[in-house]
């Protein structure tokens, strides 16, 4: 169970089990995507469990979080079907292979593999998925984790209609992490982070709202998109900012430095993706750690 949580919390480089459980439950606001991410979690550490990996990175959950994105991000894009299970089970098969390959190639430089594994991952099931059509693409919408808890959604509204316009940008980006657009979402993950860690939701804060203004100024109003961009800063944030250094003012300016290093990434492995029509989701931020890890 411990390692079940902690792939959630990996997603924000926290041990912390409470935090694990609060970002569960804030996953299934959208109740398909939360449970995909669920059984991915579960189906990539048992997998690891049965493989006798390393027991010190099995609990830390370092072999489900990839999982996790890649779950949730396969329920985004593709619908419900007879073959949706099996796909997932070869989603977080392939997604632990991936961690495993990537985490063999980068440890030689002292390098964390990140996210690098999501992204390839859904690179080689959405080209598998094109091509075999057994499964469809599907409408986005929020799924609530009943049918009759109506006033799920009815809150939601409320907050998407009375928050201050930033605000709203802030928490609609935290959502966008597990690929929902939701205030009431992201509240509740701003909320695990504040308990978890003030210092790391402060630091998260103020770097989303530089890199809002930054996009805007760079690409134009509106070319915020909380699922393609908006988690790169959230992560740059966290690893930058509380993780790889003692949070600081010092850490703080190095994040902020590296905002026109991640909008940069983002923009070219971007183009490339549009290529492929392939997404490249948290693919910019990976790019401005491993800067940071040579500045050091």
């Amino acid at each position: 169970m411990d390692a079940v949580l902690r792939s959630y919390t990996q997603l924000f480089f926290s041990l912390d089990k409470k935090f694990g459980i609060a970002l569960l439950l804030d996953s299934f606001l959208d109740f398909r995507l939360g449970l995909a991410g669920l059984l991915s979690v579960i189906f990539s550490n048992f997998m690891a469990f049965l493989g006798q990996l390393s027991t010190k990175s099995f609990a830390q959950g370092l072999y489900g979080y990839n999982a996790l994105l890649t779950g949730v991000a396969l329920a985004f894009d593709w619908s419900n079907g007879l073959y949706f299970l099996p796909v997932l089970f070869l989603a977080s098969s392939v997604s632990l292979v991936m961690t495993l390959f990537f985490n063999s190639i980068l440890e030689r430089w002292i390098l964390p593999s990140l996210s690098i594994p999501f992204v390839f991952t859904i690179w080689i099931l959405t080209l598998f998925l094109r091509s075999s059509n057994i499964l469809l693409p599907v409408n986005h919408m929020i799924h609530p984790i009943l049918p009759d808890l109506t006033y799920v959604l009815d809150l939601d509204n409320s907050l998407r209609s009375s928050l201050p316009a930033m605000m709203r940008i802030l928490l609609s980006t935290f959502s966008g992490i597990f690929f929902i657009d939701s205030p009431l979402a992201g509240l509740l993950i701003a909320g695990g982070i504040l308990l978890w860690s003030r210092i790391a939701l402060v630091f998260t804060s103020l770097v989303l709202i530089s890199s809002y203004y930054l996009f805007s100024a760079v690409l134009g109003p509106g070319a915020w998109m909380n699922y393609q961009c908006g988690s790169n800063f959230i992560f740059l944030a966290l690893s930058v900012g509380c993780f790889y250094a003692v949070p600081s003012p010092g850490s703080l300016i190095a994040s902020l430095f590296l905002l026109p290093f991640t909008l940069l990434f983002h923009i070219f492995f971007g183009n490339i993706g549009q290529l492929f029509t392939l997404p490249v989701y948290t693919l910019a931020f990976t790019g401005s750690v491993r800067l940071y890890r040579d500045w050091e």
